[in-house]
């Protein structure tokens, strides 16, 4: 995928943000952890993390077909 070509907006992950927060306050404060927050983090969130992230890698891996084939034009 080149620098110009903008994927579709809705391919975005939602809670970026947050979801660096969660981490850093995971790896960083693990004494001082609330189990059922991340718990519910889990139960509430993952599941459309897992929807955005795979129609992700679905577009990913598209841009990366269109790429071998413009390669594979040039070479041959």
């Amino acid at each position: 995928m080149s620098r110009n070509e903008k994927p579709d907006p809705s391919l975005d992950i939602s809670g970026k943000k947050q979801i660096i927060s969660m981490r850093n306050r995971v790896i960083h404060g693990y004494d001082k952890i609330n189990n059922e927050i991340i718990w519910g983090t889990i139960v509430r969130h993952l599941p459309n993390l897992k929807l955005e992230v795979g129609n992700l890698l679905k577009y990913l891996s598209k841009a990366w077909n269109r790429t071998q084939v413009c390669t594979k034009e040039l070479i041959d």
